[in-house]
């Protein structure tokens, strides 16, 4: 932000902000009720003298008729555009127009070379610094860990008041992600700038401490500053920003070292983001492979990274729903030892999960003795009925494969109920632990018909039967009541 340079008696200078869009300038009457932005005592000035106004980036400095004109630069004017460095007579006083003093540093020239640092410290310090950045990325726990480590480094090379690191939100507004200093306000006119030229600005002042004038909040040494880019694919994703209130505090070999850390930092954050989504991406589709298909879980876990929105949502959806109950379980769980037991749980639970995958089932809730899948579900496929059925009539094959490898006191066979219907699915549970759960009276129907059936037999309800009846031999069982407000369900058999 530009400010005026005013030169009083006694070479005394005072410094006054152009904040305002309007700036008058004059010798205030206060028996008429005039007063001016700035004040000059002084015979020679009129009461209306002359005034600054801003018009989008420019300033003009505009005389209001005074007796004694306005000159720029030696020059009376009427209005005239400012620059950096004109030097405005109003009487007796001079003030002199000075606009922001940068210096600006193109990130890539810092790629290699240091030509511009003093060799014999820049080597030493770049390394230390490129060592503390790589033992910061393998040892934090989290992003905004990594963060907060970067920012103390730069606190530990470069000395001021105020640090910040920002970086851009997915609405391309600037988010303050760590904070050094009293507060997180920054000069939004350098970021931006910074942002757009994706060069690192240095902006300094060779003004002195100042003697404070009559409205004090607008006479004050202006403070150095310097923003530096933080770049992934020539693209500004973020700043480092440091200020401190001494006038030209920084010098350009910190702001040429600012920029090689942003550069290493830039580099490190996508390996970091990578790192952070690769452990997600695995944790989820761990998750997820307790109860789909690899395949499925590695899909569905890279979309709901990519898009962020839930994995499975809940939905009502027309499925087949299968329900295998070990039978005789209660006398296995009293002739088996704790470890005989776990150990021939493990064995079925490995045979059925492997045949539930192969026919595309999706796995849902695990007890003891009973497991619940799901066909049809999340991926939609008209035969699911069909292949349901594959997957029961291949689970007793296996079953019937393990028995015969077993000794006789751990041998058992299953029952397996299959019905069609809407069913309500979704998971249940933290990303880390999920749950696949169904609902509803047609899940419900093949829990009943998996809790009845015969050992190695397969019932399915009357739906499901229509959707297989020409594929498969079946036979007509009965009727059963789900509820005691439901009507009769027919049930059907599928001989082994």
């Amino acid at each position: 932000m530009p400010w005026l340079v005013i030169k009083g008696p006694n070479d005394m200078k005072t410094v006054f902000i152009l904040d305002e869009d309007v700036i008058t300038i004059g010798k205030d009457d206060p028996e008429e009720g005039i007063q001016n932005s700035i004040n000059l005592s002084d015979e020679t000035v009129s009461r209306r003298h002359a005034r600054i106004i801003r018009e989008g980036e420019d300033y003009f400095i505009e005389d209001l008729e005074s007796t004694n004109h306005t000159f720029v630069n030696g020059r009376e004017i009427k209005k005239e555009r400012l620059k950096h460095g004109d030097r405005i007579i109003i009487g007796l006083t001079a003030l002199v127009f000075e606009s922001e003093e940068t210096e600006s540093i193109k990130p890539s020239d810092l790629m290699v070379k240091f030509q511009e640092l003093d060799r014999s410290k820049v080597l030493d310090l770049n390394y230390l610094i490129l060592h503390q950045i790589s033992g910061k990325l393998a040892t934090a726990r989290n992003f905004q860990e990594f963060l907060e480590s970067m920012v103390d480094t730069i606190c530990t090379t470069i000395k001021a008041d105020k640090y910040l690191l920002l970086l851009l939100d997915d609405q391309g507004e600037f988010r303050c992600y760590v904070t050094r200093g009293e507060n997180s306000f920054y000069n939004k006119a350098m970021v931006e700038k910074v942002r757009y030229e994706k060069r690192a600005v240095l902006w300094f002042s060779d003004l002195s401490p100042i003697k404070m004038g009559i409205k004090t909040q607008k006479y004050r040494s202006a403070p150095s500053m310097m923003c530096a880019p933080i770049l992934k694919d020539d693209e500004v994703i973020g700043v480092i920003y440091i200020e401190d209130s001494q006038p030209r505090k920084f010098n350009r070999s910190e702001v040429i070292l600012l920029t090689a850390i942003g550069n290493h930092i830039a580099s490190s954050i996508e390996k970091i983001i990578l790192s952070e989504r690769i452990k997600k991406e695995v944790t989820l589709r761990s998750s997820l492979e307790r109860f789909l298909p690899p395949h499925l879980a590695a899909e569905i876990a890279k979309v709901s990274l990519d898009t962020g929105k839930p994995v499975i949502k809940a939905e009502k959806v027309l499925a087949t729903v299968l329900f295998s109950d070990i039978k005789k379980f209660t006398f296995l769980c009293k002739t088996l030892e704790p470890a005989e037991l776990i150990e021939l749980l493990n064995e079925y639970f490995k045979m059925i999960r492997e045949i539930i995958f192969k026919y595309e089932g999706t796995l849902g809730t695990c007890t003891g003795n009973t497991v619940t899948v799901v066909f049809g579900i999340p991926e939609v496929y008209p035969d699911n009925a069909k292949k349901a059925v594959l997957a029961a009539l291949e689970i007793h094959e296996e079953q019937k494969k393990l028995n015969e490898r077993r000794d006789p006191k751990k041998k058992f066979d299953v029952g397996i109920g299959i019905n069609t219907g809407e069913v309500i699915t979704g998971y249940a549970g933290s990303t880390e632990r999920m749950e696949y759960v169904v609902f509803g009276e047609a899940a419900t129907l093949a829990t009943r018909l998996g809790l009845l059936a015969e050992p190695r037999s397969i019932w399915i309800g009357q739906q499901t039967h229509e959707m297989v009846k020409s594929d498969y031999v079946t036979q007509f069982v009965g009727k059963i009541r789900v509820s005691k407000e439901d009507t009769e369900k027919e049930v059907y058999c599928i001989p082994l």
